[in-house]
């Protein structure tokens, strides 16, 4: 019949948004990366010659390379506002996706509200797609997953961009202590424990990036500073106990 062939058309599109959505959310951080990592130039000291990292025949202060930087400025841009495409689409459905105000006493009324919304995004086409953007959020927070993919392009990819390691693992560790504070007060998951986890995990991303700005104090024979006298395993063995702490 046609209202079977109009349904049967929603479910097979809205199945090929979510493969596509789902594409674009696991390739993004990367190829976000790479085209960061591209814009990087090195100078040959005392030559004053800059070249492309991504390419050391190109010299970066040539025609060619203003022409390269053109190509990557506009797919850069283009990828950049992937995180906008979703924010659109959740706010299309936003007020789908949370159940009536009610009272904290009436339990069972929440239960049933929340049932009825898990039934709702298995049968609304617009909703099925959009699911793992917004599933495991508190309900007010239904874009947080942008925030989130923003968030990772940051440490992925704007900070290959910072001159030198030190400075790149300090602007790191500041901003895995923006993260902790952040998470702390927005609790953004439905679970307490997933929003602990989390507190957890951003502590250890700056205590990481301090960590590893102290490892580049070497000189060759061993580490200097608050790392003097410890040789590379045991460095290396500390920097694995902290990343499973």
């Amino acid at each position: 019949t046609g209202s079977g062939q109009i349904e049967r058309r929603a479910r097979i599109l809205s199945q090929h948004t979510e493969a596509s959505l789902l594409l674009s959310y696991l390739v993004l951080p990367t190829v976000v990366s790479v085209q960061f990592k591209s814009l990087r130039c090195s100078e040959l000291e005392g030559l004053g010659v800059r070249y492309l990292r991504a390419d050391s025949s190109i010299d970066c202060d040539s025609p060619e390379y203003d022409a390269f930087v053109g190509n990557i400025i506009w797919l850069l841009t283009v990828y950049l506002c992937i995180p906008l495409a979703y924010l659109g689409l959740l706010y299309r459905v936003s007020d789908r996706l949370h159940t009536p105000a009610g009272t904290d006493d009436d339990a069972q009324q929440k239960i049933l509200d929340e049932a009825a919304l898990k039934l709702q995004e298995e049968s609304d086409p617009e909703l099925r797609p959009l699911k793992f953007l917004y599933k495991g959020y508190r309900p007010q927070y239904w874009y947080w997953e942008v925030v989130e993919s923003y968030r990772r392009i940051l440490f992925m990819s704007v900070l290959t961009v910072v001159d030198t390691p030190v400075r790149r693992g300090f602007v790191g560790a500041g901003l895995g202590l923006v993260g902790t504070f952040v998470y702390r007060e927005v609790a953004p998951y439905q679970r307490s424990t997933t929003n602990l986890l989390n507190i957890a995990v951003q502590h250890q991303i700056w205590l990481t990036f301090i960590y590893a700005s102290l490892l580049l104090n070497h000189d060759g024979t061993g580490y200097t500073g608050v790392l003097a006298g410890f040789s590379k395993e045991t460095a290396g063995v500390i920097m694995v106990i902290a990343n499973l702490r």
